[in-house]
């Protein structure tokens, strides 16, 4: 979708601070996230000039943040190895600024849960999400085994996550209680025992994303959704049928430990036919659920997309969907979806990377979600959608009157696109009175969000140089303590005069 020039547009927006050449920040200004690093190859965290990316960002209830992001370990033998790497914040109330306490290799190539033919060269960690529980954090990542040196189309995958909290003052990472570098295991390719359940993964990836459950029994919990995949294409084949379930845990933390629901599916034999990307070599990355909270205990909002194949093919785009539902775990029955629906069209088109954002604090009684994604018919044009959408029961299972439009400004009614290519869209859903709702973007290597309020569009005038890939997370003003609402933006840029891709922070 097009727009006219209607619509208000900041070139740049200066920072209130100048970027900081130190681990620490005030609100408006920005900060490289340090990398640990090591002189020599082959060491446990591997060498400073390592590109990190995949950044999410969490921020918890006494403002300390968390940054996750992956590491490529170049120096180590195998086909690009990945870590999972965290770095924590602290928050200093009377200052209103952040200083650098600690970072952690919470997912190592460096062990391997699983034994031979699956070797440990083979091992990469990648894609982390993480979110914040009361004043914990919740990480959890992807552990795969990269079978295309052997050729083979399965890679077999394991799903591990770890709780980061602060304690006297230093960062206390609980996962795999025996072994640094690997997490609590929450799903693991088996292939031998009585009940034998393989968790495969390759073109989907295995991207798990969390959220936060509002469970009664007054333990933090989290609920976890990602794709297993059942069917492969051809290895090394760009288009083909595939089909993966979605499948989704829950995992607690107690005094006396952490814990785990078993696996199970809510979804079976997703398609994803078809080409991966508008661009050559395909994307890494399929399905790729998102999930938002929900005020209701024990309910959440699901995003993720699917594909449908094209005719005739090769040389057509398919018709990708993106699907939006509200599940909640009803006594006796298990997890519900009670609403949803599908955004697709006759128009062949690609529709990928769903992002939900939801702020249950603030909903007043509203079930609302933010929903943006991106869709095109060409590689140098794509568009994103965005909207509000509000769970209005009654509803029964895949009943899409369940879900409604939610009411915003005139003229507002999804995302004003250039003429330029609107890229990795993430919505920040806010405070709901007065309303609070953005939508961040990567445009011509610039960082920028369409404000709803507004109505008007503003790209980040940062130090980082050529930015993209946001991630972005709204924490609203406690009461009774600091008056301003903390939106936490990282995202990834190349250090001047280098290549290699890093992480930056900022809090405005």
């Amino acid at each position: 979708m097009k727009i006219s020039l209607l619509f208000v547009f900041s070139l740049l927006w200066i920072p209130s601070e100048a970027f900081s050449q130190t681990a620490q920040f005030s609100r408006g200004g920005e900060v490289l996230v340090p990398l640990e690093s090591e002189a020599t190859p082959g060491g446990f965290w591997g060498l400073s000039n390592r590109e990190a990316d995949h950044a999410t960002v969490a921020m918890n209830s006494i403002g300390d943040i968390v940054v996750a992001y992956h590491t490529a370990r170049g120096d180590l033998a195998g086909p690009e190895l990945k870590q999972v790497e965290i770095a924590f914040f602290e928050y200093d109330s009377v200052a209103d600024n952040w200083t650098f306490l600690e970072r952690k290799l919470v997912g190592s190539t460096q062990v391997s849960p699983l034994s031979p033919p699956f070797l440990q060269a083979e091992v990469k960690c990648e894609r982390p999400d993480v979110i914040a529980v009361g004043e914990k954090f919740f990480v959890v990542w992807t552990r795969r085994y990269d079978h295309s040196t052997l050729g083979a189309e399965d890679e077999p995958g394991i799903l591990e996550c770890a709780w980061i909290e602060k304690i006297a003052g230093a960062v206390d990472v609980q996962g795999d209680p025996n072994t640094s570098g690997l997490g609590f295991v929450l799903d693991i390719h088996q292939v031998s025992g009585p009940n034998p359940v393989p968790f495969e993964i390759r073109e989907c990836a295995g991207v798990p994303d969390a959220v936060v459950l509002n469970d009664p029994s007054g333990n933090p919990t989290v609920g976890v959704a990602y794709p297993a995949q059942t069917l492969f294409v051809p290895n090394g084949t760009a288009s083909g049928q595939r089909k993966a379930d979605m499948r989704f845990v829950t995992c607690s933390i107690s005094a006396s430990g952490i814990s785990s629901t078993p696996p199970e599916v809510l979804r079976t034999d997703l398609p994803f036919n078809g080409t991966t990307s508008l661009t050559p070599g395909g994307s890494a990355g399929l399905y790729l659920p998102d999930l938002a909270p929900s005020p209701d205990e024990n309910a959440f909002w699901l995003a993720y997309e699917f594909q449908k194949a094209c005719s005739p093919p090769p040389n057509c785009i398919p018709l990708g969907r993106i699907r939006l539902e509200y599940w909640e775990y009803i006594a006796g029955s298990g997890w519900e979806e009670l609403a949803g629906r599908t955004f697709t069209s006759a128009t062949p088109m690609t529709r990928r990377r769903p992002m939900v954002s939801s702020y249950p604090s603030g909903a007043a009684g509203d079930i609302k979600v933010s929903i943006a994604f991106s869709k095109g018919v060409t590689a140098v044009d794509a568009d994103v959608v965005f909207e509000q959408w509000v769970y209005s029961p009654p509803a029964g299972p895949l009943n899409p009157n369940g879900l409604v439009h939610a009411p915003v400004p005139a003229g507002t009614s999804g995302f004003p696109n250039s003429t330029l290519s609107d890229q990795r869209p993430i919505p920040m859903h806010g405070r709901n009175y007065p309303i609070f709702n953005r939508c961040y973007f990567s445009q011509n290597q610039q960082i920028g969000f369409f404000d709803l309020d507004s109505n008007s569009i503003q790209f980040l005038g940062t130090s980082a140089g050529a930015s993209g890939r946001p991630a972005v997370s709204f924490v609203q003003a406690p009461a009774g303590g600091n008056p301003l609402d903390n939106v936490v933006l990282s995202w990834e840029a190349a250090l001047t005069g280098g290549s290699s891709k890093q992480i930056w922070l900022r809090v405005d």
